[in-house]
């Protein structure tokens, strides 16, 4: 099951995946993945770094600007802890100069981010 957001330009995909669901269940994923992206939108740092957002089982994964790995954001809850881990870990791969490779970020375990390595 995926649902894509594709930032550029600004648009909502369904691709008709939801079809086995009610609409009421349509309407609460959308309701959840839709606040994930105005979060990211509000926030002066990840205004225009978000690239895309996916819906795999129960988790929404994202993908920004300066990173060609996902980040499993998890859910909608805590969203503001999980921006600003984000935000630390972006920063700090971005100003250290020994970048590692990551295949995934999880922020999906409480007020931790745990970065996966290849």
């Amino acid at each position: 099951m995926i649902f894509k957001y594709i930032s550029s330009p600004l648009r909502l995909t369904d691709f008709n995946l939801f079809s086995k669901k009610s609409s009421f269940c349509r309407a609460a994923i959308t309701f959840k993945i839709l606040k994930v992206i105005a979060a990211l939108q509000n926030d002066d740092f990840f205004e225009n770094k978000l690239k895309s957002v996916s819906l795999k089982g129960d988790d929404i994964y994202l993908n920004i600007t300066g990173f060609d790995f996902d980040i499993r954001f998890g859910n909608e809850f805590q969203l503001k802890n999980k921006l600003n881990m984000l935000k630390g870990f972006y920063i700090y791969q971005f100003d250290n100069s020994s970048n590692k490779k990551y295949k995934q970020v999880d922020l999906v375990y409480n007020n931790r981010l745990i970065a996966i390595k290849n």
